[in-house]
């Protein structure tokens, strides 16, 4: 009921525009909506973009919908195949995380928690960056904020397809790495066919620079919507 009284809506996908759409069978005209990502920052760092070693890098939660665990195993395969890789995780919950990694056997890890100023200088060294969701409404909508974060960071997002919009806003993207499924055999694979192509680091700045002048670009966002609302 709320949703059909509403003059003007705001989704952070079109996949959010469309389960509504489709659960409730309200048509969104396009004069009375918008749709606008979720992001934490708004342009990439230039000097992250150099080259660096093959070290996986996982911030955040480790609760269970953030697929931390998933990521873990991931990346024990991927160890396993390539002996100059590291992963590093930067959490609050250090001890659980470890807890994890240790059950899983990895070798070459190194946890954390640093406050936001000094994220950088952790990220700054990374290559991927782990952002994998399980295949449910919640994360067929979203627009984790953590894809920001890291491809500001010269950081290659490594994904699963189920979250829709960031899979088809990147389709045709070269320095990202998504996975169809949380199968772990499967996404090795991906991976290490990733890991083989050469990185230009000029070409892989071009593309994020172009992709964060779109997507994640406030001035546009917020000139379309005055815009629209000044339609109203």
């Amino acid at each position: 009921q709320v949703l059909k009284r509403m003059k003007f809506c705001v989704f952070v996908s079109e996949a959010m525009r469309d389960f509504y759409t489709a659960k409730y069978e309200i048509t969104f005209a396009d004069k009375e909506h918008y749709i606008m990502p979720c992001y934490n920052e708004e342009s990439i760092f230039e000097e992250a973009f150099i080259r660096k070693e093959n070290i996986f890098v996982y911030t955040g939660s480790i609760s269970k919908w953030q697929c931390f665990e998933e990521a873990v195993k991931l990346y024990r395969e991927i160890e396993k195949q390539d002996r100059a890789v590291s992963l590093l995780v930067l959490t609050p919950q250090r001890e659980k995380a470890r807890e994890i990694i240790i059950r899983e056997n990895v070798e070459r890890y190194h946890i954390d928690f640093v406050s936001k100023v000094e994220l950088g200088k952790y990220l700054v060294t990374a290559r991927y960056g782990f952002v994998l969701r399980e295949d449910n409404p919640v994360n067929n909508v979203a627009t984790p904020t953590k894809f920001s974060t890291y491809c500001a960071y010269g950081i290659i997002p490594i994904f699963t397809t189920y979250i829709r919009d960031f899979c088809s806003q990147t389709r045709d993207m070269e320095y990202v790495v998504a996975l169809p499924s949380l199968n772990v055999e499967e996404g090795t694979d991906i991976v290490i066919e990733h890991m083989k192509k050469n990185v230009n680091l000029s070409d892989m700045k071009r593309e994020y620079r172009n992709f964060f002048s779109q997507y994640y670009n406030s001035d546009r966002h917020r000139e379309n919507l005055i815009e629209k609302l000044r339609l109203l």
